[in-house]
């Protein structure tokens, strides 16, 4: 290991071991774990409750806006150049719901195929 400095001594030269003694004498206890309380129980399981409900609230609003997204580019795509506003929507909503008070209309048995799925 003499490589011209003899100075220099090994990482583990210098670093004492404890012997098999030092370890039988002083032996390693797990810190004891405190029980929680019922109630400590309850309110963890409560705040879980909460942000589940909470992601299943945001996948739901992630799934709805996507969908309209969706709906709204398929419409001014089939339109030609028209880009759709509210007024436009709320003219297509109306048609729509026409369409649909029309028992033997294309899109009335379109959405009872859909419902009945």
């Amino acid at each position: 290991m003499d490589h011209g400095n003899e100075a220099a001594v090994s990482l583990a030269e210098e670093t004492p071991r404890p012997d098999a003694t030092a370890s039988r004498e002083t032996p390693h206890e797990k810190p004891k774990r405190r029980r929680k309380t019922i109630d400590q129980q309850i309110a963890e399981a409560e705040q879980r409750l909460r942000k589940l409900k909470q992601q299943a609230r945001n996948e739901e609003r992630k799934a709805r806006t996507h969908r309209l997204v969706t709906s709204a580019a398929t419409i001014e795509a089939e339109a030609g150049r028209v880009e759709l506003d509210e007024t436009i929507a709320r003219w297509l909503g109306r048609m729509l719901a026409a369409e649909l008070a029309k028992p033997d209309s294309e899109i009335a048995r379109h959405v009872g195929a859909r419902l009945a799925r």
